[in-house]
């Protein structure tokens, strides 16, 4: 996740620059969309650390969390489309995301772990299987090269 959030900071910073010397409205809205993408990375950054410092009680509340911000994000920016190709994509992307929320809801359901490690494990391997399918669906909107 580190990697990744690292490269589009990055790429943040080179259509910052290039936005200072060519304005328009493509780098405009890529550099929307790679603010966006930073700021839902970071948010899993600090739900993931919260997790190591939290008592063995406050998991479930933890877990509330995480799924919480989960169920804001998955409506957000998604624009129509008027090409019946790319909104086929779209929704396939869409319902993968659907599937692994679906996953890991029956999983948390009924959650059971031995030790704290076992949660802070499994909602980090949770937060980055939602995270790379969330990417896709995003990349269906706006493909982000060089990151």
């Amino acid at each position: 996740m580190s990697k990744l959030l690292d490269s589009y900071r990055k790429k943040r910073v080179s259509l910052m620059l290039e936005m200072d010397e060519h304005p328009n409205k493509q780098t405009f809205a890529l550099l929307q969309e790679v603010t966006y993408r930073i700021s839902i990375y970071e948010t899993f950054q600090v739900i993931y650390h919260a997790s190591k410092f939290m008592a063995y009680k406050d998991y479930a509340e933890h877990y509330r969390m995480f799924d919480g911000f989960v169920k804001m994000i998955l409506p957000e920016r998604c624009f129509s489309s008027v090409d019946p190709d790319t909104e086929a994509k779209r929704k396939t992307a869409y319902n993968s995301l659907w599937a692994v929320v679906t996953d890991y809801r029956k999983k948390y359901s009924s959650y059971r772990f031995r030790n704290p490690c076992d949660y802070i494990d499994d909602i980090s391997e949770t937060m980055n299987a939602f995270l790379s399918v969330w990417l896709a669906h995003r990349n269906t909107y706006f493909e982000i090269k060089g990151v």
